[in-house]
């Protein structure tokens, strides 16, 4: 049982947490050495399955939210003296009953001087699609006025 930050996406971070057993987990609990905050002041880890747990998490099983953008969440960090990560503890049990626990780090300001290529968006893909008959007709043109400019030579000869 894994709680991690999600990175893929910078500079949105998402807390995930994944069970990355081939077998379920039951009774899942989470301890975190601070509140993980987002820039608005929303309380992530105070969520009802933070907080009460997971009775259950399917194989291979995934829960993901939201936390913030990069460049909001790293002064807020630095402000609460975050600047080593949030400590979060897992406790689980597999079906059998045997128990389980983990301990993992979530830290952001990992990321913070990395070169952040933004994602492209729905918008992008909407503008890049509508310019494909602009660009189609533009080379026709480019065509034809080619192909009457050779025209014109070969008849000068």
């Amino acid at each position: 049982m894994v709680v991690t930050a999600d990175y893929s996406h910078l500079p949105e971070i998402h807390v995930v947490v994944r069970n990355f057993a081939h077998a379920p987990a039951k009774d899942v609990t989470f301890d975190f050495s601070a509140p993980i905050e987002d820039s608005d002041g929303v309380v992530i880890s105070d969520l009802p399955y933070f907080q009460r747990g997971l009775h259950f998490l399917e194989p291979e099983g995934r829960v993901s939210r939201y936390w913030d953008v990069l460049s909001s969440l790293a002064p807020l960090l630095r402000k609460k003296r975050l600047e080593d990560g949030i400590r979060v503890t897992t406790t689980y049990k597999d079906l059998a009953g045997e128990a389980y626990e983990s301990e993992w780090m979530i830290n952001p300001l990992l990321f913070e001087v990395a070169r952040i290529e933004q994602s492209k968006g729905m918008n992008d893909l909407v503008s890049a699609v509508e310019r494909i008959p602009e660009e189609i007709a533009g080379r026709d043109g480019c065509l034809k006025a080619a192909g009457s400019g050779e025209g014109q030579r070969g008849s000068a000869r």
